[in-house]
């Protein structure tokens, strides 16, 4: 049959992905489990095929989910094989290729587009910032709450754009103002709250440092010191960001442009572009030997924390001390 019952989910929003899938599941109406089949990791083409021609069990549809099926290459045999599957996939089964990853290797793309007669092609990427903020702010709406902008916009920096981490915290924030009765969630609410992972709340002492913030910088070091978090991990956060501010500056000078930065480190930077066109937005406010002084400033730091007992709470926001003047100088 193909089209109307053969679906290719994939993108970069892990949610919008597993969202669309549960809204498929529902409109089928599938109640049976033995009607819901999974795959995932090892299993053959074969298999596939068979459990796609199943009868469903006392209801008018089956589904079947394979995840991540496009992650390794078809051959140019097993590629016509498949087309021709999905062409003959029986009516009463809904096909779902969902890919769990964010990116997909050039092959797969281009094998996407080949299929979009016989199959139904959902892409769901990330939002764009400015209508991610507008979403989240939407979704506080409905609860009846407003949200300062800067409360928003920290919301989504410290989820790092994860729209399924955000709507849990959303959840989380909403219930905190319900219960004390606030109207609006403010930048203390979500500092109070909303943690971050490592390297999102370095990304976040970085930029206070760059823009002069050291006392918001030192108060965010504070916090995630009491709450036990690993400050050399920390540091090596910090010390990743400003070593990608170094080869910003090195390719803005030699007019790299941040894409093909991306592309040329993609190793290194692990197909985040935000996070090269970050280190392009700070470095350039920056001399080389300034960057460098503060990688060394990180460096010492580092083996202070693995190497001696003093404090190492003190030993961090000294260097953040110098790391400000250090910027400050600029």
């Amino acid at each position: 049959m193909g089209k109307n019952n053969v679906y290719i989910v994939y993108g970069t929003d892990g949610y919008l992905k597993k969202h669309f899938v549960s809204n498929l599941l529902r409109q089928v109406g599938v109640a049976h489990a033995c009607n819901l089949t999974i795959l995932s990791d090892d299993f053959e083409f074969g298999e596939m095929m068979s459990i796609a021609q199943t009868v469903p069990f006392a209801e008018d549809k089956r589904c079947v989910i394979v995840k991540d099926f496009f992650d390794v290459p078809l051959e140019s045999k097993a590629k016509g094989l498949f087309i021709d599957f999905l062409c003959n996939v029986a009516s009463q089964t809904i096909l779902i290729f969902l890919q769990t990853a964010s990116k997909q290797i050039a092959a797969t793309t281009k094998l996407f587009a080949s299929v979009g007669d016989i199959a139904t092609i959902k892409e769901f990427n990330a939002m764009p910032t400015t209508e991610l903020l507008d979403f989240v702010a939407a979704r506080i709406c409905e609860n009846d709450k407003k949200v300062e902008k800067a409360a928003l916009r920290l919301l989504v920096s410290r989820c790092a754009s994860n729209l399924h981490t955000i709507l849990l915290e959303v959840d989380k924030l909403c219930s905190f103002a319900n219960a004390l009765k606030k109207t609006t969630i403010e930048i203390a609410d979500i500092e109070l709250l909303v943690a971050g992972n490592i390297e999102q709340s370095a990304f976040e002492i970085s930029k206070m440092l760059t823009a002069g913030e050291l006392s918001r910088a030192q108060h965010l070091f504070a916090q995630l010191a009491k709450k036990q978090e690993q400050l050399s991990l920390l540091v090596a956060a910090i010390a990743t960001l400003f070593m990608d501010m170094l080869r910003a500056k090195i390719a803005d000078v030699n007019r790299i442009p941040p894409a093909v930065l991306a592309i040329d480190l993609a190793s290194v930077f692990n197909g985040k572009s935000f996070r090269v066109q970050a280190a392009y937005n700070l470095a350039r406010k920056y001399s080389s030997d300034a960057i460098v002084r503060c990688i060394h400033l990180l460096s010492d730091l580092d083996v202070a924390l693995k190497t001696t007992r003093a404090d190492q709470v003190s030993l961090a926001q000294e260097a953040l001390c110098g790391i400000y003047l250090t910027l400050k100088k600029e």
